[in-house]
């Protein structure tokens, strides 16, 4: 009983969590006056169906009825045109294994003292209630399915018993299953590859992102029509994320999208801020990740992360060559702000004793410009102050492709804006005869 009952806590919890936390599944359920009263309907009739069977048919009946709703729909989730069918199943298993859930321990166990019954309750909402619930809301958050496997160990756990008890009088039809099973297994096993393809870096680090929850503060889904297409976009088709086994959208952000981050930032910045985020990106709360690099599976994770791009990987590049920050950001714009906003987030590459700048300084494929004297590679000779200043901001913002300098792409434009002025009259103050201006081809050592 303990086994039945863990089984479908589990899989009532980790579909639940998967229903809440993906929007197009709990549209199709919850979602609306109509959805509400139909699920309270269904779980009516299911607990009254319920109590109505463990009278007559007894628990092992009940516990198969809620294995057969809850385990299809479990599976039905696989397919959002079955939402639908799913999201009646679903009650209709809750309430079958609920109402036995309660009734088991108080009214169905047989003999034993008041003290035996309530250790035998203890035990059975420990297990199956506190660990079941647990373990399916952290199969959801980390697979975001229930796996056809887990759907059959399941069955087994809550069929078996009763398989068992009618088999015991049915030996030789046991027998001649049992020799069908053996054969079945026998012949997958001769008919399977000798040995399946290596995994590529790619693959594996995308099973370290899902291995270290990445994805709970990460999203990988940028979201039409909102600021998102310029800081992180372009859009992907929704055909291509459900495509996904599973799929990674990701649960919160409190990090940047990770859409396109390969064609926003490089190999090297990318394990410079696995290794030291705060250093990297300023005012950053993501952990370090420096012991993946005790392996390979930090460099597994920077070539999965650096795959996370479109097919054309400048699409971003249009939108991007055409903003400068608006009239109001510019007016409110402070040099002295911008000044700080330069210490805070761009001082560890571009400045000469800067921390990012003296660790990679041989890993760099262009050694970043050292502010105030330059050069600045990237920026045409004798700009007008006002065009140095819009190129400047548009740098910093989205940074400059082909290089290791990231943007700061979730800075408000007013912050980007100071860091411009103040970078521009700086940059001017400090070169008030010469040209900090170069335009080269060649890598710098």
């Amino acid at each position: 009983m303990l086994a039945a009952f863990t089984a479908l806590v589990w899989l009532d919890s980790a579909a639940f969590f998967i229903i809440q936390n993906t929007p197009q599944l709990k549209a199709g359920t919850w979602h609306g006056t109509a959805h509400l009263w139909i699920d309270g309907a269904i779980h009516c009739a299911a607990a009254v169906g319920s109590a109505w069977l463990l009278g007559r048919r007894g628990i092992f009946t009940v516990l198969a009825a809620a294995f057969a709703f809850l385990g299809a729909a479990c599976l039905l989730l696989h397919h959002p045109a079955s939402i639908l069918l799913a999201s009646g199943l679903y009650p209709a298993g809750v309430s079958l294994y609920s109402v036995a859930l309660v009734a088991y321990p108080s009214l169905l166990i047989r003999g034993g003292s008041a003290e035996e019954r309530g250790r035998r309750a203890g035990w059975l909402y420990a297990v199956a209630g506190w660990m079941g619930s647990g373990l399916g809301i952290g199969m959801g958050q980390n697979l975001g399915r229930v796996p056809p496997l887990f759907v059959l160990a399941a069955g087994v756990a809550i069929l078996g018993p009763q398989l068992c008890e009618v088999l015991r009088g049915r030996r030789r039809e046991l027998a001649v299953v049992g020799g069908v099973a053996l054969a079945a297994l026998a012949w997958s096993l001769l008919a399977r590859p000798r040995s399946a393809p290596p995994l590529t870096a790619i693959e594996k680090g995308r099973e370290v992102y899902i291995a270290e929850g990445c994805m709970h503060c990460h999203s990988q889904y940028v979201r039409p029509g909102s600021p998102d297409e310029l800081m992180w976009g372009p859009v992907e088709p929704l055909a291509k994320i459900r495509r996904e086994d599973p799929p990674l959208i990701g649960n919160r952000r409190q990090g940047p999208d990770l859409t396109e981050v390969g064609a926003r930032r490089s190999a090297l910045w990318l394990k410079a801020h696995l290794e030291d985020p705060a250093e990297v990106s300023g005012a950053s709360i993501m952990p370090s990740y420096a012991f993946l690099f005790q392996d390979q599976r930090g460099n597994d994770l920077v070539a999965y992360l650096g795959s996370l791009r479109a097919p054309d990987g400048t699409a971003h590049l249009r939108e991007e060559q055409a903003w400068r920050p608006s009239a109001e950001a510019e007016a409110r714009a402070s040099a002295s702000d911008g000044a700080q906003l330069f210490r805070r987030y761009c001082a560890t590459c571009h400045d000469a004793g800067g921390r990012t700048r003296l660790r990679w300084q041989a890993e760099f494929q262009r050694r970043p410009a050292e502010f105030p004297q330059g050069p600045y590679f990237d920026l045409p000779a004798r700009l007008p102050l006002p065009q140095l200043q819009i190129d400047l901001a548009r740098m910093t913002k989205f940074g400059i492709p082909g290089t290791d300098m990231s943007g700061h792409e979730y800075l408000p434009d007013p912050q980007i804006a100071s860091i411009s002025l103040w970078l521009s009259q700086t940059i001017a103050q400090s070169n008030p005869n010469g040209n900090p201006f170069r335009i080269i081809q060649e890598k710098t050592r």
